[in-house]
């Protein structure tokens, strides 16, 4: 019962940050531009001014702010984020098509973020101020030093123009895809090619997958590691963990079953945020290595100056990230109780 209540209250936390949220990215789209109309027309205004009338008439541009704020929480709630002027779609069909492949990549990334990071901190912790420590460290300080996009293009130089062994971006080779399509089921190649059993293509897309992973990912390794590290030392030095080196415990069972289990409790929140981060990193990765995601979609449309599509995703982005921030913050609470009835 007091979990339920604890999760209850969560959620009904969130909700006026999700407002904020909405009254934020409105303010930006509506209130600053000098000429809200322009904006959302776009490089089309000046060529046609029946699309500009029928903008205005669809995101009531002509009506006073709060009548406006009104429409647009409206259309938000029923999933309507408006019409792209450029490709004259739907801006949500146009989400729906790019938004599983940044999930996937995310996904992925975080799997493999985390594996690397809490094995990485464990090492660095158990062997404290010896050579692979001093390893862990350096590479925690080279996933927070070096820029996404600069690794990026360093990996694109090193393993495709000078060695040759992964492709330099996209998601499938062109003839493999054509060779070997994949039956769209969950919108994710991965998935898609894992479950119905397309070894060619799942093999192909996990070798387009291993640059932007690493490159999106170095960061997260950097951060939990560090984390790890230090929650593990700190629980080290605990009573129970003396205790259970004195009763004669074995030092691997100290160190997971002991040691392990309670200091990841704090990481897992690293862990959550990190989803959060990949999903607003995602933006430049793609743009590097070319793959079809929101955070592409979302550059097309800052170069495109397509405003209806620029508002959209940050908004969904927005959204993602406070849910990822949601999830991690119940997790927290199921894994520790101190957290629910404190």
């Amino acid at each position: 019962m007091q979990l339920r209540i604890f999760l209850l209250k969560r959620v009904l936390l969130v909700l006026p940050t999700l407002l904020g949220l909405t009254i934020l990215v409105f303010t930006i789209s509506r209130v600053f531009p000098r000429n809200p109309v322009a904006m959302w027309a776009g490089q089309a205004a000046a060529r046609n001014p029946e699309l500009t009338k029928s903008l205005i008439s669809s995101y009531h541009l002509g009506e006073p702010i709060y009548i406006q704020f009104y429409y647009y929480l409206i259309d938000l709630l029923h999933g309507n984020l408006g019409v792209s002027p450029i490709s004259k779609r739907p801006i949500v069909d146009d989400l729906a098509q790019y938004f599983p492949n940044t999930i996937e990549l995310a996904i992925v990334t975080l799997l493999l973020s985390t594996l690397v990071g809490i094995v990485l901190g464990i090492v660095s912790a158990v062997r404290k101020d010896r050579p692979i420590d001093y390893a862990g460290r350096i590479v925690s300080l080279i996933g927070v030093a070096i820029p996404e996009f600069w690794l990026g293009l360093l990996m694109q130089l090193v393993f495709f123009y000078v060695l040759g062994i992964l492709p330099p971006g996209g998601m499938l080779d062109e003839a493999v895809a054509v060779k070997y399509p994949v039956y769209r089921i969950t919108g994710m190649i991965l998935f898609d090619a894992l479950f119905t059993a397309n070894w060619h293509a799942l093999t192909n897309h996990l070798l387009h997958m291993i640059m932007p992973a690493i490159a999106l990912g170095l960061p997260c390794i950097a951060v939990l590691s560090r984390m790890v590290r230090s929650c593990m030392l700190e629980v080290m030095h605990k009573d129970y963990v003396k205790t259970a080196r004195a009763f004669g415990y074995a030092e691997r069972i100290i160190t997971f079953k002991h040691a392990l289990r309670n200091a990841i409790v704090p990481s897992v929140t690293v862990i959550g945020t990190n989803f959060g981060v990949l999903m607003s990193g995602a933006v430049v990765i793609e743009t590097v290595f070319y793959w079809p995601g929101i955070g592409r979609y979302l550059t097309n449309a800052i170069f495109l100056a397509d405003f209806p599509a620029i508002v959209a995703t940050t908004q969904i982005i927005g959204i993602v990230y406070i849910l990822a921030n949601l999830s991690v913050d119940m997790l927290y609470g199921i894994l520790d109780p101190r957290i629910r009835f404190g």
